[in-house]
């Protein structure tokens, strides 16, 4: 039951727009990256393109093809194509040269063309949900973007990392959620920027013990897995503000995970964690605590309060 309930969460945990290009109230897009990169005015209509226009995003799925004259707008540095049934990403998308950031989400493209090669300025790539894209064709394009800070690839049935990414050494980010991955291969120490870890719904039945030696990383998401512990070795990750790790098997935190002092937000949410230590005074910058779907009860939640008494404490 508790692996259908972890199928589940990894489907409708992908947002139906971009996880990177998050929408406000007033329809208004804004880049949700964490890397503290501009803003940009997005455009909504090919007819309202201007030649100074940075941004456009198309998301119209009454279209099947791509309006060509979008790629005659030169200074555009992002471009958003979601939830359109195109099969062809067309060539001119090459005259684009100032292009920082490429989403392509929820597509029926299949083949990529050469001339991407020619984005050399790309800082963010992030490709979900485009069912009939195979991962061989992306891998192919990953070495010609040198520039390249944020990499987000979901639901391509990847089962190892593609060792393309390795070359990447201006990596932050690297988003491979939702793919089939059961393995962290040690060249992923090759990414001495990493500092944004997301393998949330993967395969994993044992924690990566080789992600504990990423010193730098801020940012950790192992949501939705089959890990039962956690090493000691966690205590490694000083640098950690972030760490998801809902929906997994683990019973009980080591006791070298409560030095982890730069901890801000903790999702322990859906594990079998049935106690929590007094240890957890020591995590004197928490400020939000995730222990919803957990066997416990109201006494407990009154004692961590003492423990934690200015961190949120989520729970149902």
């Amino acid at each position: 039951m508790k692996y259908l309930f972890t199928v589940l969460f990894c489907l409708i945990s992908v947002s139906a727009f971009s996880q990177f290009a998050v929408m406000t109230e007033d329809g208004n897009l804004y880049l949700n990256d964490s890397l503290g990169n501009p803003k940009y005015d997005f455009v909504w209509k090919v007819e309202d393109l201007k030649p100074t226009s940075k941004a456009f995003a198309l998301g119209d799925i009454r279209i099947n093809e791509i309006p060509l004259e979008i790629f005659n707008y030169t200074n555009l540095e992002v471009l958003i194509i979601e939830n359109i049934w195109i099969s062809t990403l067309p060539k001119e998308i090459g005259n684009l040269k100032n292009l920082k950031y490429l989403i392509i989400n929820h597509t029926r493209i299949n083949i990529l063309p050469e001339s991407l090669k020619e984005l050399k300025q790309l800082k963010t790539l992030e490709l979900s949900t485009n069912w009939d894209l195979k991962c061989q064709e992306i891998e192919k394009y990953i070495p010609y973007f040198p520039n390249l800070e944020q990499l987000r690839l979901h639901f391509f049935h990847l089962e190892e990392i593609p060792k393309s990414v390795f070359l990447l050494q201006n990596l932050k980010v690297l988003d491979l959620s939702h793919n089939e991955i059961s393995v962290v291969p040690s060249e992923i120490l090759s990414l001495k920027k990493l500092t944004h870890l997301n393998l949330g719904c993967n395969n994993f039945i044992e924690f990566p013990q080789i992600i504990t030696s990423l010193k730098q990383l801020e940012k950790l998401n192992l949501e939705s897995t089959a890990i039962p512990h956690l090493p000691k070795e966690i205590a490694n990750l000083e640098n950690l503000t972030y760490f998801n790790f809902s929906i997994n098997l683990v019973e009980e935190l080591p006791i070298e995970f409560f030095t982890l002092q730069k901890l801000e937000y903790l999702n322990l949410g859906g594990t079998d964690i049935t106690y929590f230590p007094t240890e957890f005074n020591k995590l004197i910058n928490l400020s939000e605590l995730n222990v919803e779907l957990m066997d416990i009860r109201k006494k407990q939640i009154r004692e961590l309060k003492k423990l934690i008494p200015n961190c949120k404490i989520v729970w149902y």
